[in-house]
């Protein structure tokens, strides 16, 4: 018994349906992709969906088309940036250039002083996060520990207070 042998259109006609088949799956895919990704409208929603979170006080997490969503920080966290040197914005005054990693502390030997230009109030852990990129302060600016602001454990976190 022979197998008849299919027709060169019958082929064509199947290839190209596969074809089709796919692309439109793929389309789909994408299509949905994308409104799972516009239907995220928070921190917890971006961190939930496995987003990258970046390293910065307070957290931050970005999703694939760009969008950004800052953490909202706790009554305690508001609290401790209110009670400390910080301005309400959670960064030191103008004429100041310098940051703190707000690494968790019980001592205020836990902290120390970082950066090439001695700007960063960080936890003895944090190593490489005290590395800067070495920017000069500028015309009026000083570090902080030039304005009379030290490096130490305020509630349970380095930072820079006065």
């Amino acid at each position: 018994m022979t197998v008849p042998k299919p027709s060169p259109v019958l082929v064509l006609v199947t290839i190209l349906a596969i074809v089709f088949v796919t692309i439109l799956a793929i389309g789909i895919a994408l299509f949905l992709n994308n409104q799972r990704a516009n239907s995220i409208s928070s921190f917890a929603e971006c961190a939930q969906a496995g987003h990258p979170i970046l390293e910065s006080y307070p957290e931050r997490c970005i999703t694939p088309d760009g969008k950004s969503f800052t953490r909202e920080l706790t009554d305690e966290e508001k609290k401790l940036l209110e009670d400390s040197s910080y301005e309400q914005d959670g960064k030191l005054p103008a004429s100041i250039y310098g940051s703190s990693t707000f690494s968790a502390c019980a001592a205020k030997s836990d902290c120390q002083v970082g950066g090439c230009n001695s700007e960063i109030c960080g936890g003895s852990s944090d190593g490489d996060s005290m590395v800067s990129i070495c920017i000069l302060p500028g015309e009026g600016q000083s570090a902080p520990s030039q304005a009379g602001y030290s490096c130490g454990c305020v509630q349970e976190k380095c930072l820079w207070t006065k």
